[in-house]
């Protein structure tokens, strides 16, 4: 089942805890899955930090559960703050984009999930405490807002990176070249922390 924009305002998407590989079970009978993958760079412009979006598609072949449906997975990578003051710090709050239609599915006996995340089997340490979804006002599409709390967060004086877990959706429409924004703060000293909006390509339905 999929919905889209029309009639619908503002709402929560149900998330579900997957494992690799077991979410690929729905895609493919041998659950793994061939991936198509492309990263987005992240440059914030008052801060010496760099990172990445990662955005994976594939598609579910006949015989499964999600045949014919594309599968959309996103992991936000931040790198170091290495030779930055230990009071820097960097924090990712969401992650927004538009998307023209999301597909429940059901997974491991639970049924009507909209967003799934890796939580075992795979990177990253944080996932998507919430996700939000509004009218985008241009037509047929939705914003959809994934929440980290806490934050993906990155320390000043350190070369250990940080990661979300992959997280994602199911939709029955072929990925399309798109722009999501991340949003967080970066703190420069004790006391002042300074929010940003980084725009960047993403591939969403």
């Amino acid at each position: 089942m999929s919905f889209v924009a029309a009639g619908v305002h503002a709402g929560s998407l149900k998330i579900v805890n997957v494992n690799f590989p077991a979410i690929f079970c729905l895609f493919n009978t041998n659950c793994t899955s061939l991936v198509n993958d492309s990263t987005s760079p992240i440059t914030l412009t008052n801060v010496a930090v760099t990172g990445y979006l990662q955005s994976r598609t594939f598609r579910g072949l006949p015989g499964t559960a999600e045949a014919g449906q594309y599968g959309y997975a996103y992991r936000i990578v931040l790198n170091n703050l290495a030779g930055s003051s230990t009071n820097s710090n960097v924090k990712i709050s969401s992650l927004a984009m538009a998307y023209g239609a999301i597909s429940s599915f059901s997974y491991n006996g639970q049924a009507s999930n909209q967003v799934w995340v890796a939580t075992k089997g795979g990177l990253g340490t944080v996932g998507p405490s919430s996700v939000s979804f509004t009218n985008s006002g241009f037509g047929n599409f939705i914003m959809v807002g994934f929440n980290f709390n806490p934050p993906i967060f990155l320390a000043g004086g350190t070369n250990q990176g940080a990661s979300s877990y992959f997280f994602g959706v199911i939709s029955s429409r072929a990925p399309t070249n798109a722009t999501a924004v991340i949003s967080g703060t970066v703190q420069l000293s004790p006391g002042k922390s300074v929010p940003f909006n980084f725009h960047l390509p993403v591939r969403t339905p």
